[in-house]
């Protein structure tokens, strides 16, 4: 009877000492190296996509820096410029000019 429960103790303490050791295999090992793979394959495809990026970012940028007029920046320029002129123009706000437009 004292064989049996002998081996019945070292039997449960081997399975134990088993599913501890899986335990921090996965804990320790498995799960830290599969995210380290994720994140890495997500750096990969960050850095694969890089070149798309960059042709986007150039493209816009170009539309942006002036260019002889044909920017986007220059444009908004001159609509600025020709706002802040016809404000500050006193014929433009005349009695005369508003009547001569109604008139057209």
């Amino acid at each position: 009877m004292m064989s049996a429960i002998l081996g019945v103790s070292i039997l449960l303490a081997a399975l134990a000492g088993i599913v501890t050791s899986m335990i921090v295999l996965w804990t320790k090992v498995i799960r830290p190296t599969f995210r380290v793979m994720t994140r890495l394959s997500k750096v990969i495809d960050v850095v694969l996509d890089l070149p798309e990026w960059c042709e986007a970012v150039d493209g816009t940028l170009s539309e942006l820096r002036p260019n002889g007029g044909g920017s986007m920046k220059d444009r908004v320029n001159k609509i600025y410029h020709m706002t802040e002129d016809h404000i500050h123009d006193q014929t433009a706000h005349s009695a005369a000019c508003v009547e001569a437009s109604k008139e057209k």
